[in-house]
């Protein structure tokens, strides 16, 4: 399997992920907190894109492989990732605007760096575990 499209999304959603951090980080001005939002959009579609393409593509190579290991990492990884798509869908429903964020700057950021660490892990254990499966079918 041809893993290169869910490579470099990873690239692009980490590089999202660190662009929301480095602006999360700032004083939080308004305008600083409409900027977020927009990056949180940004992410969120990404996401959503790379999603399809796992849940179309990956996850049923995978669960179809005859290698009893490969396909049970599958199914695995994508009962795992429903979860992660939820939390995910949670914060964006809490921060889905400037005025919250710029209300609790702390605490949105204390969100943002759990939802962000949870993602970037995802993505880190995707790359150790799961790629070098789906690249071998």
């Amino acid at each position: 399997m041809d893993i290169r499209q869910i490579q470099n999304d990873h690239e692009v959603l980490l590089a999202r992920m660190a662009a929301l951090r480095h602006l999360a980080d700032g004083a939080m001005a308004k305008d600083d907190a409409i900027a977020t939002v927009a990056g949180i959009a940004a992410l969120g579609a990404t996401l959503q894109l790379h999603l399809a393409i796992e849940d179309h593509l990956l996850y049923p190579a995978l669960t179809r492989a005859n290698d009893a290991e490969i396909a049970s990492a599958g199914r695995h990884f994508q009962q795992e990732m429903g979860g992660l798509s939820d939390a995910y869908a949670a914060f964006t429903g809490r921060w889905r605007a400037a005025d919250d964020i710029a209300a609790a700057p702390e605490r949105f950021r204390r969100d943002l760096h759990a939802i962000l660490d949870a993602l970037e892990a995802r993505i880190a254990r995707e790359h150790a575990t799961l790629l070098p499966l789906a690249a071998t079918l």
